[in-house]
């Protein structure tokens, strides 16, 4: 795996609020972008509060599942859009690890 160049650094910083909202939206949202992620590999880090995701479904504060604050999650071959996010409690920063296999 290699890490993936990004347009912006800002799209490696999401904001995670108490509306269930797709990944490719909140990395649009911060970067200020319509880039396309064409990597395979996404690691999700809650810094400040914990998150819960779900696929193809809308998560709730106590429904989906959980990603603690400061566990690495790594998601691979996902659709961004597919892939919800919401806060347990509070708004919470999150970082991204962008990456893509090289065969």
């Amino acid at each position: 795996m290699r890490p993936i160049k990004t347009g912006s650094v800002d799209n490696l910083n999401i904001t995670v609020t108490a509306t269930s909202t797709s990944l490719g939206v909140l990395m649009r949202t911060a970067g200020s972008t319509t880039a396309i992620f064409d990597g395979n590999t996404v690691v999700i880090m809650p810094e400040d509060g914990d998150i819960r995701i779900a696929y193809e479904n809308a998560p709730t504060a106590t429904k989906g599942f959980l990603i603690s604050s400061g566990s690495p999650y790594e998601v691979e071959m996902v659709d961004l859009e597919s892939l919800n996010l919401i806060r347990t409690s509070g708004d919470v920063a999150v970082s991204l690890f962008l990456s893509k296999e090289i065969n």
